[in-house]
């Protein structure tokens, strides 16, 4: 009897199974995970079922339903593999609006791209580019543990282009997943324009004009005006259309005292002098004429280093900078490594992750002693640096390679004793040499993955040589921290 019963059960159940399946007949497959998930369908009951387990016993086919507008998940790429009306997105009751991609990405409608890894029935790790790992759970979201630096974030869900985080450990909120903005730049006249073509919205830009030979440049049009050269620009919200107009040396000659392309200019005697040079010579180190001038060296065993036309100071007086016997000793605040120290460094562009750095000796480049630090890319190539400090407490990169190829041949001073916003490695309006490094914004507070939030931190644009610049962050006590390539 009993077994009658048994089998008789089997059969209803079977029966079931095969009716379930004719009228829920559709085409959407159900995706499991790890452990299992919970979902919900449309119905006027609001019935819901679960599944629990590894996955589906093989031989098996997946069972069919009818799409599902909402999951509760476990995992939020369990659940309905189709989409929802066609429109590529999922919708979770915590989590909130999500594409899948290819498992396991799928694009947050407020982080962007998301790497997922199941932890629990319902808690999550996952890595997004600026947060690195984190993780959350069903009944915390949106507050992160963030594993490095360790700490509790917040996202602000109702956030997006970008969103909002907060940093509970220093009472700070920054900007994720910041969108790519462009920079449109035409020229009018004899010369070129070095700027990256996007950027990310808050970054800072340089834009620097470059005359070509027997040109000056008179001047920007558009979202700026004026004659500063380069154009730095801090926190860039918005896309930028702009022009560099060049002038022929020639026409400024014949328009004379009367030439506006001067007045960017200090002094009246500055303006008296760049006039004159022009005039008798047809160029003149005071404007932009495509004459750059590099540094020299003086004979005395190369260790003075005349800075000329690079630091931006009048008094010529001033211009000395003498790399001694200990020039390979950095005790800058912002920059104090040495032989055998290790760091890592935060890199954002189109290359992100760390930056490995190894401090790993002494030696003499452009007849300068030199600390050399050897830095390891994400996608494992590698920069060579030297860096000198001379008596004057300047930090300089003398020279710099990258896979052994040149980066950089003319030293630069990258940071000054006296640190200050703006701050440039030549004078404003002079010939501009193409190695050369401009300060943005000091100081500063400067999020990394690394060390968390770091204040009274110095933001430099570092341009070198037939190379896309680059923004670098220096913070007190720690170097180099940061560094951010378009």
């Amino acid at each position: 009897m009993v077994s009658w019963l048994r089998s008789f059960r089997h059969l209803i159940c079977l029966a079931i199974m095969l009716l379930s399946s004719t009228l829920l007949e559709a085409a959407y497959n159900l995706n499991y995970a790890q452990v299992g998930t919970s979902l919900s369908f449309p119905s006027d009951n609001g019935n819901s079922w679960a599944v629990t387990g590894d996955s589906m016993l093989s031989g098996h086919s997946s069972p069919q339903i009818e799409k599902a507008e909402f999951i509760h998940l476990s995992f939020p790429l369990s659940g309905w593999r189709e989409d929802y009306n066609g429109t590529g997105w999922k919708s979770s009751p915590w989590l909130g609006a999500y594409k899948t991609h290819q498992d396991p990405w799928v694009y947050h409608s407020s982080m962007g791209w998301v790497y997922l890894q199941q932890n629990a029935i319902d808690s999550i790790w996952l890595w997004q580019e600026e947060l690195g790992w984190v993780w959350t759970h069903s009944t915390l979201f949106p507050y992160f543990y963030q594993k490095n630096p360790i700490g509790w974030l917040s996202l602000d869900p109702q956030s997006q282009g970008p969103a909002l985080v907060y940093d509970f450990s220093n009472s700070f909120w920054f900007e994720l997943g910041r969108p790519w903005k462009t920079l449109q730049i035409k020229t009018t006249g004899g010369g070129t324009v070095s700027a990256p073509v996007k950027f990310r919205k808050g970054d800072d830009l340089s834009i620097t004009a470059l005359p070509d030979p027997g040109y000056i440049f008179s001047g920007w049009s558009g979202d700026h005006t004026g004659h500063k050269n380069p154009l730095v620009l801090e926190k860039v919200n918005l896309n930028l259309d702009l022009n560099a107009s060049f002038t022929l040396v020639s026409e400024v000659i014949t328009q004379g005292a009367d030439s506006t392309y001067f007045d960017h200019l200090e002094s009246e005697d500055l303006q008296k002098k760049a006039k004159l040079e022009l005039a008798l010579y047809g160029s003149t180190d005071l404007i932009s004429t495509g004459q750059s001038k590099t540094y020299e060296f003086s004979p005395k065993g190369n260790k003075e280093l005349k800075l000329n036309v690079a630091l931006g100071k009048a008094d010529p007086s001033t211009l000395i900078g003498v790399f001694e016997a200990n020039s390979a000793n950095l005790s800058h605040p912002l920059l104090s490594w040495k032989t055998g120290d290790t760091h890592r460094i935060q890199v954002e562009g189109l290359t992100r992750g760390f930056i490995d750095v190894d401090v790993t000796g002494e030696e003499i480049a452009q007849g300068v002693l030199s600390t050399v630090l050897l830095m390891t890319y994400p996608d494992l190539r590698v920069e060579k640096r030297w860096i000198a400090q001379d008596n004057l407490e300047n930090i300089w990169l003398i020279e710099s390679t990258m896979d052994d190829e040149s980066l950089q041949l003319a030293p630069t001073m990258i940071l000054p004793k006296t640190v200050q916003s703006e701050w440039q490695s030549w004078l404003l309006g002079f010939a501009i040499p193409q190695d050369r490094t401009v300060i943005f914004s000091y100081p500063s507070s400067v999020r990394t993955s690394s060390q968390g939030l770091v204040s009274d931190s110095a933001i430099l644009y570092l341009q070198r040589e037939n190379q896309p610049g680059q923004n670098e962050a220096y913070a007190p006590g720690l170097g180099l921290v940061k560094i951010s390539i378009p």
